[in-house]
């Protein structure tokens, strides 16, 4: 089993992952603004649907499988568990994607305003991609070449931009717009050993099923959460514009949540270290967090409402921002929900991560109880669903994770010790 310090990887790997993390992002920005200024508002809304499954099937599939196979390669001295868990690796990916094409060809119209199939298509194939690089990313990690993670998380956004770009260039529509994003599997052309567990370590049983669903519970039921307001805009039946409107706006409020989720890597080895010789101040940050996210939130919230919107349009085009209080909304939580994933480190620092899900589960009933009261328009009922959400998940995480109900683990190891 690999030291703390070999886990987290020498100062130039750091470096590597936090710039491998940030080009990945200001691709992923830059392929929405190049789509939006290029289609339009109404033209990019079936792509705001797409990138918004790629966000589920990233935290369904990649960030479950990468994290399982890092931490079982580490606890069984080898791949060889991996190379024993591909047919379930296999059957999860399949299954979530003959299920997003399924539904995506039953829903299309509603979805993407089309009758024909090939956002449906698209749509698995970026399901699909998302578990193999969960794979690729895992075992190049695992493998100690984090500089080559880094390579695989920049390159797969930035070859989404590149095929995008070319798309404009060529006065392709909507469809080949949504074609490019599907091209970021690409990246494996240069890594395909990352895609072939060695025959090392271990050849002892390991539940990757049981796992996989552990990890996936409650990152699911957040990004559900967190990017799923343009799906719901589009189920409750709001124009096309508007719903590009709320993706673009959220997206823009999204982008220090996707930092910060590359620097919880290291955060995690932090707080469990604090979570076993200083646990008092493990719950002296937990309260520092909560008091600044909730003043953030706060102050950020007014100021979006402000000078959002000749922002967002100011980047994205015309047509493309939202009214001063929804997007106070939208920007809150967005706050709200950085506070929500550093107590989530927390909880799982503590060895507490069946606590997870329950209070997403809880904030996610008191999201569909409030956009099924309110009664106002989609675009209010979903960015106050969205509020409500978010901050439910903030209370209930931080009592999850406070002292009174939450004791030092016996364990922090491989297990589940929820």
């Amino acid at each position: 089993m690999t030291s703390e310090a070999e886990t987290i990887g020498s100062q130039s790997d750091s470096f590597a992952l936090a710039a491998g993390s940030l080009a990945n992002g200001l691709a992923a920005y830059l392929y929405v603004v190049v789509g939006t200024q290029a289609l339009g508002a109404a033209n990019f809304a079936p792509i705001s649907i797409l990138w918004t499954i790629w966000s589920f099937a990233a935290a369904t599939l990649t960030f479950p499988i990468q994290h399982w196979v890092i931490r079982t390669v580490q606890a069984e001295g080898g791949e060889r568990p991996i190379r024993a868990a591909r047919i379930t690796l296999v059957t999860v990916t399949i299954t979530a994607t003959v299920f997003t094409l399924v539904a995506g060809i039953i829903w299309r119209d509603r979805l993407f305003g089309s009758t024909g199939f090939g956002f449906p298509l698209l749509a698995a194939v970026i399901v699909m991609s998302a578990g193999i690089l969960g794979l690729s990313r895992g075992l190049v990690a695992a493998r100690g070449r984090f500089k080559a993670a880094a390579v695989i998380v920049a390159g797969e956004n930035l070859l989404r931009l590149g095929a995008g770009v070319a798309v404009v260039l060529l006065a392709g529509g909507s469809l080949a717009y949504g074609a490019a994003l599907a091209a970021g599997i690409g990246i494996i052309v240069f890594y395909p050993s990352s895609l072939s567990p060695r025959d090392t370590g271990s050849a002892g049983p390991v539940s990757a099923g049981r796992m996989l669903a552990g990890i996936a519970g409650g990152t699911l039921i957040a990004q559900i959460i967190l990017t799923g307001p343009p799906v719901l805009l589009a189920a409750l039946g709001a124009e096309a514009a508007t719903i590009t409107a709320l993706f673009t706006t959220a997206a823009v409020a999204r982008a220090p949540y996707l930092i910060a989720l590359g620097l919880a890597i290291r955060g995690n080895a932090r707080l469990s270290w604090l979570a076993i010789h200083e646990p008092d101040r493990l719950t002296s940050t937990t309260w520092l967090i909560a008091g600044v996210s909730v003043i953030a939130a706060l102050i950020v919230g007014i100021a979006a409402a402000m000078i959002g919107p000749t922002i967002i349009e100011f980047v994205f085009g015309p047509s493309t921002s939202l009214p001063a209080g929804p997007t106070a909304l939208v920007v809150g939580a967005s706050v709200l929900a950085l506070g929500s994933l550093a107590f989530m480190v927390v909880l799982i620092a503590r060895g507490r991560t069946t606590r997870i899900t329950i209070s997403w589960l809880i904030a996610g009933v008191l999201a569909a109880a409030s956009i099924a009261l309110v009664d106002s328009t989609p675009l209010d009922r979903a960015t106050i669903g969205f509020m409500v959400a978010e901050g439910a998940a903030f209370v209930a995480l931080l009592v999850a994770a406070s002292p009174w109900i939450t004791h030092t683990p016996e364990h922090l190891g491989g297990g589940d010790n929820s």
